[in-house]
């Protein structure tokens, strides 16, 4: 009796095991309707371009592509279905004046990508699946913490999203540029890179929530070193304690 006590309570554990391995191997299926409008600004020549133009043109939730030549000397035109090239936009400095441009976009929702990063359709679709459960938010992967003692890639929270990835709302832009126009002294002192840390600190400050971090798959294509550079990170340390402290 007692023998088969010991067997029936380590099959149990076993059958448990399986069961547990089985379902984590079991990709879950994302759902949303919501159509995006893929924003890429081409501020430097980018080898995998195209092929992330080709490849994300044939996600079901992708409306239309914006891309954005930010850069005079790149001439190079691309072919690919959704695709509407804009030429250098004369006036454009930094994501927030492209606020003024929002009414060509043909969709609610938005998605800024880099010409360099590619997601998969089925992390779109999981970030697409939370946004229809709150469209006022921003959402993206790498979260960084931004406070008046500087800049972190890790801490115990995090209060802005990279903009590699970074999909919100049009209302959302709309809202934060608003916002930001009404202090000059910081769009002064903003430099290339620094325009999502200001796009956080605004939104928190509207909202009074923190950005959404989802984690999914998408891949950097280049062979540059990810690390960012020290003078980089010491100037955005600098504009964090700056922000925080105004």
């Amino acid at each position: 009796m007692e023998i088969m006590v010991f067997t029936g309570f380590f099959l149990t554990i076993f059958l448990l095991i399986v069961i547990g391995i089985t379902n984590s191997h079991i990709k879950k299926k994302y759902s949303s309707s919501t159509l995006v409008s893929v924003i890429i600004i081409n501020k430097n020549h980018s080898n995998y371009l195209e092929y992330i133009l080709n490849k994300i043109s044939k996600f079901e939730n992708v409306q239309e592509i914006i891309l954005i030549q930010k850069n005079p000397v790149i001439d190079q035109e691309y072919s690919c279905d959704k695709l509407i090239q804009v030429p250098l936009f004369e006036g454009y400095n930094n994501m927030f004046n492209f606020i003024d441009c929002l009414p060509k976009i043909s969709t609610d929702t938005v998605l800024f990508l880099d010409n360099n990063t590619i997601i998969t359709e089925r992390y779109l679709k999981k970030i697409l699946e939370k946004y229809d459960t709150d469209t006022e938010n921003i959402y993206g992967p790498n979260c960084k913490l931004c406070t008046k003692d500087g800049y972190f890639n890790y801490g115990m929270s995090q209060n802005m999203i990279h903009e590699n990835i970074l999909l919100t709302s049009k209302k959302v832009l709309k809202n934060i540029g608003r916002e930001i126009k009404r202090h000059p002294k910081i769009i002064r002192l903003m430099k290339e890179n620094t325009e999502d840390i200001v796009f956080s600190f605004f939104f928190t400050k509207l909202y009074q929530k923190f950005p959404y971090r989802i984690v999914g798959k998408y891949k950097t294509l280049t062979t540059r070193k990810q690390l960012e550079h020290l003078e980089q990170k010491k100037f955005r340390t600098d504009f964090c304690t700056l922000l925080n402290n105004e």
